[in-house]
């Protein structure tokens, strides 16, 4: 069919007035107005400290509301996209994460995505994408950077149709304090619907139309004054309320057409660490469309620059610079956010003093124009640079035929014999010579018709004779084109690259060849199968040594055709002759694709017969599984895993890990990371005498999963790299598998068991893990209280009721296990729940006497485990070396850690079961990191390597009990 569509193309494109083809139409907009605030519900806590989910309307006017959002009324797309700003109130203690949402009726055959910008992300937050039936739906896309995202509808719902469904956005909020989201747009539409390329800015210097110069009284400022009261207020020279001091405020090289200033940050402000000012403008956008910004400013600190439809509202533009940390010369291309014409908003700066430092930011000018100037030096140019126009070369549509016959010798490895030499560049073109003799031979048959026709009424013999030979050259055309079709066509016995598959799951062979393409394996299928189920090649393959055997943990992507829910259901395969059965993790049924993971015997290549039972023993799926070799692999050892009565008090001497420069994360993100695992592994071990950490497995790129929540191989494969080198500095490592944070705790129990049985067991066989715990202080969500209180299994309850036990008995059950309690142990107790292993994350942040600290840590022992009977650790423990405003206190840290190690001590001393204590955290963060103030001064170790007064402390601590003590891995 293609080669005929080429054919019948060629015929067309020689026949005269042939009306041009229209464009595409652009198909966006919601099925409702996005504009009505009523529409958007609000679901998490309210100021009473109560948990609900409403109209956010309704609860503005009771006064319970936390957020304050506010609707743009329209944006680039003319009102079918909603724009609004989000941000929590300060004083209210809100859950670490929100939802906005609202519900939409969408046409899903001709709107079939959702976009959405970021223009402005508090550090460390995330906002992940809820779309449901219900209100708290399941997360499908989660990004932790400003941006522009979309969302394919169709993989949530397959079948399109006019669908009524949740939008809902989650917001999480790492630090509580009046973080802000702004939302440049959400719209749904085609795939045509963004058209605009926000980076394709030409640049000019021609000036904008008012004088700002002039105009300082009419700039607002929005923040908080020196009293900690938000104040919104005009900018005069003598207003000293304002937190933002003025040292200038001046034309530069353009008079009258450009503004240059430079601001200061008061040191020991208690203003919120942003501040902003604005002022409204009228801008003819079909002459000056760019807006023009130069900016300097201190490490750590950020500028925004920013339109909106009010001050305090970034609902236009803004260009944070997803990590905020450029300065330099940026440009707006306004003309795409309000599509032309004459438009009056507010233009907004808004300064960001990270580290509360008395920070100057310099405005080096701020400026409308144009076209066509260099960002580099903004001085105007009278001979503007031409646009050189490229001489594209337009492929002809009718190539000369190169007759080369240059028979090739080398022998064509090809399934199909092609007889005909030209075939190796046909199959790289895609269309055969005969086709393009083909194509030829028709446009002379049009030509000789047309003569024919005109010769008819001067001399009918020739005309005949003529027409004849176009019918001729007609037959030959078609007879060399179905030629040509048969010799390109591809064999379909042969396997064919599945086009349908995801990027991130497709296989990317690098500059190595994969040595088994060619391999064809014909899997079986039973046609009334629910389910279809393939294994997927992946670039590295785990290999887990077993006690028996060596066992690969094959990817298998299972697509669920008819929509079902799955909640139990388990595959069962043969190897070297005996059944094994394997659990399929739940899915729901708005999961279209899910990857899932299986073990057989790492030797096995060929059809691996398998089938798929639901619950209640009726078949979903029964067939055969494609398994090829590995094209690379990584092997976990066996090696002695250590179990509780193997571990003594005070034996564990240990610490919290991340990197210095990349937290929270970002250390999984980083393509080769080894080296500074390394470095940091042999500096601490030896200047504190840690022998364990407790680290995270917290993947925060999209790029690190599968579908439904599957880690990926690469990412276990560095997870093995980390537990390579903490063996190589004997240190074992204590895994928090969750932290609330990416992926977070869902709503489904799928993506749940997927997420941690992936990593689990493949190595559960492995000493180098000494402990895995399931989260970190779920005990102390507020949200897991209220599912307590009013007698819900909510998502937290299932979470630790469910997956516990599977942790325990099933996925580890050679390591120790554990849940990473906070201080509201009573939380996990009500559930019923008991680990293996106790925990507490006791921080007292004060100098107390030791005896206050000993008695805390005792009647937690003693409510909770026992007294002196059962184990726990202190998982957490220490104190940053500054205060709340960010002032250096190195000497309360070290007073802090002699209380702690006294009470440790003590501990010890009277035969408390403590195997071990955790200080939090070891290292200080670079201020690149973007660490929230008494965060980033937690660590015992400064940046530049040296050891503080309260490390000293531990270390000398640490050494007596590796003394005393020691653990079997120490040497």
């Amino acid at each position: 069919m293609k080669r005929l569509a080429i054919f019948m193309l060629a015929l067309l494109l020689l026949l005269p007035l042939i009306p041009a083809a229209s464009a595409a139409e652009v198909k966006v907009g919601w099925v409702l107005d996005a504009t009505q605030t009523p529409k958007w519900w609000y679901y998490g806590k309210n100021n009473e400290d109560t948990v609900v989910s409403h109209e956010i309307e309704d609860l503005v006017k009771s006064k319970t509301c936390p957020v304050a959002m506010n609707i743009g009324e329209t944006n680039r797309y003319g009102g079918n996209a909603v724009s609004f700003d989000w941000s929590l109130d300060p004083k209210h203690n809100a859950d670490t994460f929100c939802n906005v949402g609202q519900v939409v009726t969408v046409d899903l055959d001709t709107y079939t995505h959702l976009y959405f910008s970021i223009s402005d992300m508090p550090a460390g937050g995330s906002v992940e994408v809820k779309l449901s039936e219900t209100f708290a739906g399941a997360t499908v896309k989660t990004v932790t950077k400003a941006g522009e995202y979309s969302v394919d509808l169709r993989t949530v719902y397959p079948s399109g149709g006019v669908k009524q469904f949740w939008v809902n956005f989650c917001l999480v909020l790492p630090n509580r304090n009046n973080d802000s989201f702004a939302f440049d747009y959400v719209l749904i539409g085609n795939e045509n619907a963004l058209e605009f390329d926000a980076n394709a800015v030409e640049r000019t210097m021609e000036p904008w139309v008012l004088d700002l110069d002039a105009q300082m009284n009419d700039w607002m400022y929005y923040g908080k004054n020196d009293a900690g009261v938000v104040l919104r207020s005009p900018i005069h020279v003598d207003n000293d309320t304002i937190p933002l001091e003025f040292d200038s405020w001046d034309a530069d090289d353009y008079p009258g057409s450009s503004m240059s200033a430079t601001f200061k940050w008061p040191d020991g402000s208690q203003a919120d660490f942003f501040q902003r000012i604005g002022i409204k403008v009228t801008a003819d956008l079909d002459d000056t469309p760019y807006l023009y910004f130069g900016a300097d400013f201190g490490r750590g600190d950020w500028i925004s620059v920013g339109t909106g439809s009010d001050f305090d509202r970034n609902d236009g533009y803004s260009d944070s610079d997803g990590d905020r940390q450029l300065t330099g010369d940026r440009v707006i291309n306004l003309k795409s956010v309000y599509g032309g014409g004459k438009h009056t908003f507010m233009l907004i700066l808004v300064f960001a003093d990270m580290n509360y430092d008395g920070s100057e930011f310099a405005i080096d000018y701020l400026y409308f124009g144009s076209a066509k100037e260099t960002p580099d030096t903004f001085v105007p140019r009278e001979d503007e640079p031409e646009p050189e126009p490229e001489p594209e070369p337009e492929p002809e549509p009718e190539p000369e035929p190169e007759p080369e016959p240059e028979p090739e010798p080398e022998p064509e490895p090809e399934p199909e014999p092609e007889p005909e030499p030209e075939q190796p560049a046909e199959a790289q073109s895609g269309v055969s010579i005969y086709t393009v003799i083909a194509i030829v031979l028709a446009a002379l048959c049009a030509v000789a018709a047309a003569a024919g026709v005109l010769l008819l009424k001067k001399d009918k013999t020739i005309a005949i004779v003529v027409l004849a030979v176009a019918a001729v050259m007609l037959i030959g055309a078609v007879v060399l084109f179905l030629t040509g079709s048969e010799s390109s066509v591809p064999d379909s016995s042969v396997e064919q690259p599945d086009d349908t598959t995801p990027p991130a799951e497709q296989p990317d062979d690098g500059e190595e060849e994969y040595p088994y393409e060619d391999l064809v394996l014909t899997p079986t299928e039973d046609k009334g199968s629910r389910l279809h189920i393939t294994a997927m090649n992946v670039k590295v393959d785990p290999i887990r040594a077993d006690a028996d055997k060596d066992r690969r943990m094959l990817y298998i992507k299972i697509e669920n055709y008819l929509g079902l829910d799955i909640p139990e259901a388990t595959l069962t395969y043969e190897e070297n002759g005996k059944a094994v059965k394997r659990s399929i993790c739940p899915i729901t049924k708005d999961e279209r694709t899910v990857t899932d993971t299986l073990f057989i015997d790492a030797a096995f290549v060929g059809l691996l017969d398998a089938k798929v039972t639901d619950g209640e023993g009726k078949t979903l799926w029964s067939g055969s599984i494609a398994v090829k070799p590995a094209r690379k692999s990584f092997t976990i050892a066996m090696s002695h895993c250590y179990e509780l009565d193997e571990i003594e008090n005070g034996m564990l001497r240990g610490a919290n890990y991340f990197n210095r420069r990349y937290c929270w994360g970002q250390d999984w993100q980083q393509d080769d990371f080894t080296a500074q695992w390394e470095a940091d592994f042999a500096d601490f071990t030896s200047k504190l005498n840690v022998n364990t950490v407790r680290a995270f497995t917290i993947f925060a790129d999209k790029d690190m999963y599968h579908k439904g929540n599957t880690p990926t191989a690469e990412i276990l494969s560095k997870v093995n790299d980390f537990l390579g080198i903490a063996d190589r500095h004997h240190v074992r490592v204590l895994f928090c598998l969750n932290s609330g944070f990416h992926p977070g705790f869902s709503e489904k129990t799928g993506e749940n068991m997927r997420f941690l049985r992936t990593i689990v067991e493949l190595f559960q066989n492995d000493g180098r893990v000494l402990a895995w715990d399931l989260a970190n202080e779920i005990d102390c969500a507020d949200a897991l209280a209220a599912e307590i209180a009013n007698g819900e299994m909510g998502k937290y309850s299932r979470y630790v009721t469910e997956m516990y036990p599977l942790l325990r008995d099933v996925w580890a059950p050679n390591h120790i296990t554990m849940i990473g309690t906070g201080f509201k142990l009573y939380n996990i107790e009500a559930l019923g729940v008991e680990t293996e292993c106790g925990s507490i994350h006791g921080y007292i942040q004060t100098d107390l006497p030791v005896s206050r600290v000993f008695e805390s840590y005792t009647d937690m022992s003693a409510d909770f485990f026992g007294g002196k009977k059962n184990p726990w650790m202190l998982q957490e423990f220490g104190f940053p070396s500054e205060d709340a405003q960010g002032v250096e206190d190195a000497d309360y840290q070290t007073d802090v850690y002699r209380s702690y190690i006294g009470a440790i001590r003590q501990l010890y001393a009277d035969d408390y079961r403590l195997l071990g204590t955790y200080q939090w955290c070891i290292y200080d963060y670079v201020d690149e990191a973007n660490v929230v103030v008494r965060e980033r001064r937690n660590g015992v170790i400064r940046e530049d390597g040296t050891v503080k007064d309260a490390g000293a402390l531990l270390a000398e601590f640490y050494e007596e009990l590796a003394k005393s003590t020691p653990a079997p891995w120490d040497q």
